[in-house]
């Protein structure tokens, strides 16, 4: 699900993958991570997750929204 809408919201904004994982600050990894994370070989920590909510300009909740029983993040996104 939260692989889904970071691939969801970076197409809306047109950014590939390579150039998503550089916004972000993953380094020369950043399409190989943002890969991952789309298609649920990896969950981003929420460090992670935040800059990229940042960088697609949504709401962490968005990715990763609250009322989802399976988000690891569901206490910490609600401080």
């Amino acid at each position: 699900m939260v692989g889904e809408k970071i691939k969801e919201y970076r197409e809306r904004r047109g950014f590939s993958r390579e150039e998503l994982g550089r916004r972000c600050g993953f380094g020369c990894d950043g399409e190989r991570v943002i890969s991952g994370f789309e298609q649920d070989k990896g969950f981003p920590d929420l460090d992670k997750l935040k800059r990229i909510a940042g960088e697609l300009c949504v709401p962490l909740e968005i990715l990763c929204p609250v009322p989802c029983r399976e988000c690891p993040y569901r206490k910490k996104v609600r401080q």
